[in-house]
């Protein structure tokens, strides 16, 4: 074998590592944004005509200047090997900022990040998951985010929450409204969908 057919050979070796390097890179972008399903869809038949509210920081000055670089701040934390903040605290807080501005649809967007994070031991993402839908009017959803955050995490002030949630808009429901108080009221025992939820 001569130096060229050596030299041809590894840069031909050099040129398939680097396709396949970029193949996989690529597939990994396309599944990422191409995967449009949320982890917490909307119930069926429920929609969303307007993603957007009047967020308390969305004035186009210095308040909204402050809530887009507290975002890029948090973002820059992301995959801290100590792990403090965790990026489920991170999506949780960058979906507290994106509420500020109003913004609905990213805020479902990072509340969901944070739901992939952790869904079954936290209910933050749940609670406040349940608090945006209520707002734009996704009221089954939204019921389902409160009893989500609960049975991740039988807390008092997420079983206050879903109480409150219940009276505000599903004040027909009485007999859901008794079994949420009545579950705040035993000893942390709660019945969310025919199971009982016990507070650690």
């Amino acid at each position: 074998m001569t130096m060229e057919t050596t030299m041809k050979s590894s840069r031909r070796n050099t040129l398939l590592v680097v396709a396949a390097v970029l193949l996989v890179l690529g597939l990994g972008a396309w599944w990422f944004s191409g995967s449009t399903q949320h982890p917490f869809p909307l119930v069926a038949g429920e929609t969303v005509e307007d993603w957007s509210f009047q967020g308390s920081h969305a004035d186009g000055g210095e308040n909204e200047a402050r809530v887009r670089a507290e975002i890029e701040r948090l973002e820059g934390l992301f995959g801290n090997p100590e792990g403090d903040p965790t990026d489920y605290v991170l999506y949780v807080s960058i979906a507290n900022q994106y509420r500020m501005l109003g913004d609905g649809k990213k805020e479902y967007e990072y509340l969901g990040r944070a739901l992939i994070e952790d869904s079954d031991r936290t209910g933050l993402a749940w609670h406040n998951m349940g608090h945006l839908l209520a707002g734009l009017g996704a009221l089954e959803s939204a019921k389902l985010a409160f009893e989500n955050a609960i049975k991740a995490q039988a807390l008092p002030q997420y079983q206050n929450a879903y109480i409150r949630f219940l009276e505000q808009y599903m004040p027909e429901d009485t007999e859901a409204i008794q079994a949420a108080e009545e579950g705040r009221n035993t000893g942390g025992v709660v019945e969310v969908e025919g199971q009982s939820v016990i507070v650690e």
